[in-house]
């Protein structure tokens, strides 16, 4: 299939999954192998020290059919990564507030609803 941004989604998924358990998904001794696993989606489970919702966000990234993965504003939408995000956005903008010095924290301007992000991005 052509490369478009179902690609990203899938390699996004890719490094989270990485940065989760310190090793990539996919995983083979020979190139035969590696391409049957990453064609049939075989890879370990995400550890149940994350989240539900960070195991499924995941696993729908790395959907073996490009067109079942979701985009980049689902992505943002999903209950668990929308209520994490916001709570991070706020302790950020409190921590700004606190430093009271021209730090660079106070030149980046971020929306206090994750949600918001997508009506300041550029268009595709």
């Amino acid at each position: 299939m052509p490369y478009d941004f179902r690609s990203d989604i899938w390699s996004t998924g890719c490094v989270l999954y990485e940065m989760a358990m310190k090793q990539p998904p996919f995983r083979a001794t020979t190139m035969k192998g590696l391409y049957s696993k990453v064609t049939t989606g075989k890879y370990d489970p995400i550890s149940s020290m994350y989240s539900k919702e960070f195991q499924q966000m995941i696993g729908k990234c790395l959907q073996v059919n490009a067109t079942n993965r979701p985009t980049c504003d689902k992505i943002l939408a999903m209950p668990g990564l929308l209520n994490h995000l916001t709570g991070t956005l706020n302790e950020i903008q409190m921590l700004a507030d606190e430093s009271g010095d021209d730090s660079l924290m106070k030149t980046i301007k971020l929306p206090r609803r994750m949600g918001e992000i997508t009506d300041r991005l550029p268009a595709s």
